[in-house]
């Protein structure tokens, strides 16, 4: 994120409750940089929207010849590896506007790059920032509908927008969609947003990625630079949507192979499952771990008060539309937490819990729980990563594809 970025949150109307999710992330972090060692809370208070963690891929420019700072620190994998320092005073004008870099070293194998519309729509990130944040001000839970969307498309047919399009075989009335996936009127807020300024050069299918990053790091999240020029898919696959998305009642085995079909390793299963830090659940996902769930009895991994908070919440052949939240008591900040509810035997759905407490996950994915419970930089770092390398499930680059003028609808 960067300054001008930054200075158009600062003059929206009402950002008091995305500046205290940031307060909470970073304010514990700054405290402890040797640079500001001293400085007074006001001072802290006054940078905290100023100083942010920035990922950047190989090859990238991380700071330009001439360009002053006080102190750089960077940091690889979260080891200190350079310090820089001109002169060490915090009462210097110039600290305000101090770096604090992270470096995550990502390969991306396609024809994507960061600055790919840099000369042919150079407002864009800002402009679907500005949008993003307006949803999330409307409704906190739009973050995790927003990220889920593009989670949802990559799976099927690529990373192309296929789950934005209308018609027959839309994916939006597979089974793990049908009444479940929203956001869509965001993404054409964010299409008509673009356009206006940008008309035919941007895909959906960047919107829906960019979009999510937005709700990470608005919901207090980590940022990571978008590798960007995905074109828009021509067609819908229902049917791929039905079998290539991970369901909730799914076993450990399967939702690992589902990820293995796409190119995503154990890691990510871990790491993007932690998406669920934000955002609700429907009864109907979670219900068969209340009652009869094995013997008649329960879920024996279900904590006993959260087992009587949802039974009360989704009785017997109750609504099956009612929702709570993934994360228990840190519904909309995005956090590890998520991990700490897993341990906790705090998790909503199956495929939340068995991460840990499955007989699998001795040998897969328990012990990456439980560092990311204690750990939220790895947590945040290969969160990044994944997001990243999902973005990059076969996209459609080049001539192939189209950029689409309507997100519903492919061009006539």
């Amino acid at each position: 994120m960067n300054e001008a970025e930054f200075s158009d949150l600062e003059n929206h109307q009402d950002q008091t409750e995305i500046f205290y999710i940031w307060q909470k992330l970073y304010e514990p972090y700054i405290k402890e940089v040797p640079l500001f060692k001293g400085c007074s809370i006001g001072f802290i208070k006054q940078i905290l929207i100023k100083v942010h963690e920035e990922f950047f891929l190989p090859g990238e420019m991380i700071i330009e010849q001439g360009q002053i700072v006080d102190q750089l620190d960077i940091f690889r994998y979260g080891q200190l590896i350079s310090i820089v320092m001109r002169r060490s005073s915090c009462s210097s004008p110039i600290l305000c506007f101090a770096m604090a870099l992270l470096m995550l070293s990502v390969v991306v194998s396609s024809q994507l790059t960061t600055n790919f519309y840099s000369t042919t729509c150079p407002n864009l990130l800002q402009i679907v920032r500005r949008e993003v944040q307006r949803a999330i001000m409307t409704e906190m839970r739009m973050a995790a509908s927003l990220l889920r969307l593009h989670f949802h498309d990559c799976f099927v047919n690529g990373c192309d927008a296929s789950i934005l399009l209308d018609g027959s075989n839309s994916e939006k009335f597979a089974a793990p969609n049908l009444n479940s996936a929203r956001g869509f009127e965001v993404i054409d807020s964010i299409k008509n947003a673009v356009e206006s300024q940008c008309s035919g050069v941007v895909s959906c299918a960047d919107i829906l990625a960019i979009a999510a990053r937005d709700s990470v790091l608005l919901s207090g999240g980590i940022s990571w630079k978008v590798p960007l020029g995905r074109r828009d898919g021509l067609v819908a696959n229902q049917t791929g949507a039905n079998a290539a998305l991970p369901a909730p009642f799914d076993a450990l085995d399967t939702i690992i192979a589902k990820f293995v079909d796409v190119g995503l390793n154990i890691t990510d299963v871990v790491s993007l499952s932690g998406g669920h830090t934000i955002g609700q659940a429907k009864c109907a996902t979670f219900s068969n771990r209340l009652f009869n769930f094995s013997n008649g009895a329960p879920d024996s991994t279900l904590e006993s008060s959260m087992l009587a908070d949802l039974q009360n919440l989704c009785p017997q052949n109750g609504d099956g539309n009612k929702t709570t939240a993934f994360d228990r008591n840190s519904t909309d900040l995005f956090d590890n937490h998520y991990f700490q509810n897993l341990i906790n035997h705090k998790g909503l759905l199956s495929s939340d819990q068995i991460l840990f407490s499955s007989d699998e996950a001795n040998s897969t994915t328990k012990s990456l729980v439980e560092s990311y419970s204690t750990n939220q930089k790895l947590f945040f770092s290969d969160f990044a990563n994944s997001m990243i390398k999902m973005g990059n499930i076969s996209p459609l680059t080049g001539s192939s594809g189209e950029i689409r003028k309507n997100c519903r609808i492919i061009n006539t």
